[in-house]
């Protein structure tokens, strides 16, 4: 297998993100890089965002206008 280069292991990084459930996701983190690291930690915190009241917040007040 060829070696990934770091815009492959970001693609491998975010697709886990997104299709494994958390728990899941902790216990087999594809191994990235440490240039990455820190990203998997951003991304992990921006997982489903906006929060829902603040999207209904934000519909509100779009519509009241």
């Amino acid at each position: 297998m060829a070696k990934q280069n770091l815009s492959e292991q970001l693609d491998q990084m975010v697709e886990a993100l997104i299709t494994r459930p958390a728990v899941a996701r902790r216990q087999r983190e594809p191994k990235v890089k440490a240039q990455l690291q820190a990203l998997a930690r951003i991304a992990e915190e921006l997982r489903g965002l906006p929060r829902e009241d603040f999207k209904a917040r934000l519909k509100a007040d779009l519509e009241s206008e």
